[in-house]
């Protein structure tokens, strides 16, 4: 183990229009690199729990009840459930964020 994830040297993935990731995966924990631009439309509502930070850019999440804005230096959790369901949306640009994730143990 090097204790080093190379995100530098890692291929970006595209896994939907307006979304690219690059993912470094070990045991149970996910580090996830995720850049939105302004043609993602989320397919539905997503109801994954998410902890991550905002490296650059502006995006919002749409909740049931409000939207939220996160910026550039802004830290977000959200709990997963129907109750916290959301979606992200980027105005104009592009929105780079990194997730940290649990894996499940049979995934």
């Amino acid at each position: 183990m090097d204790y080093l994830i190379d995100f530098r040297n890692m291929e970006w993935e595209n896994p939907l229009p307006g979304l690219r990731v690059k993912i470094f995966i070990t045991g149970n924990q996910k580090v996830r690199i995720a850049e939105f631009s302004d043609i993602f439309v989320e397919d539905g509502w997503c109801t994954k729990g998410h902890a991550g930070y905002v490296l650059d850019g502006e995006i919002t999440i749409e909740f049931d009840d409000k939207k939220v804005r996160y910026q550039k230096g802004d830290g977000m959790i959200i709990p997963s459930g129907e109750q916290h369901r959301h979606k992200p949306w980027v105005a104009e640009g592009t929105a780079t964020l990194v997730f940290f994730e649990k894996v499940a143990e049979d995934a």
